[in-house]
């Protein structure tokens, strides 16, 4: 209220990352000017569903339901979002719009080899490296402790695999305390936050994302 936006945009990482009440002061604040950006899927709804006390309607989701109307547009980055915001939470589909993740495929390409082997020569990496790359938060979900001891493995058979760790998290400290355990450590690196990976990524044969969420891990 002290700032008094006249448009405010809840940029959701996760669903329910604003709850309704934030929904509700933003559009009191701004006069029904509000917009919202659902950057990863709801959860799917589980098949059984409790019963209300006083009734036999199962629950309604009426919180989620009420924010999406509350919004005047919502941004959605695939057509699978905006099915399931529309068929599991009621959300009106005129008020979603959806705009694909989009990769600069000029930048985002393979190197060619002179251009390969000057960015493994800056990293200190053999030519004939096999070089694993991981691009993540390094939080539980993103499962990284799954691709360290996967490498381990795969290091009993090859001993010319390298893995390249970027980002930044509550984990680091566990995840390189694990990765001092598995055998070939001394080939991963933790590289911490870089600004543009567009180079560590050209330098790389494969690019790893191990995360994964259950429903019932969910909010």
């Amino acid at each position: 209220m002290r700032l008094r936006p006249d448009k405010i945009i809840l940029a959701e990482g996760g669903f329910r990352d604003f709850p309704f009440s934030t929904a509700l002061a933003a559009f009191a604040i701004t006069r029904g000017n509000v917009w919202m950006m659902e950057l990863h899927p709801a959860p799917e709804p589980t098949k059984n569903i409790p019963k209300m006390r006083l009734g036999f309607l199962p629950r309604l989701r009426l919180p989620e339901r009420t924010r999406g109307r509350l919004a005047r547009g919502i941004l959605s980055i695939s057509q699978g979002i905006k099915e399931r915001l529309v068929e599991s939470y009621g959300y009106a589909p005129e008020k979603i719009d959806v705009v694909y993740c989009g990769v600069d495929t000029a930048r985002f390409s393979p190197a060619s080899e002179d251009y390969r082997r000057a960015l493994r020569r800056e990293l200190q990496i053999p030519d004939e490296a096999v070089v694993i790359v991981s691009t993540a938060r390094l939080d539980p979900i993103k499962r990284l402790d799954r691709l360290i001891e996967a490498f381990g493995t795969l290091s009993l058979r090859r001993s010319d695999f390298w893995l390249l760790v970027t980002g930044d998290g509550p984990l680091g400290d566990e995840l390189k305390a694990l990765a001092q355990s598995v055998n070939n450590r001394e080939n991963i690196r933790f590289l911490g936050h870089v600004e543009d990976v567009c180079a560590i990524l050209r330098a790389s044969d494969i690019t790893f994302c191990p995360a994964t969420r259950k429903v019932s891990e969910l909010p």
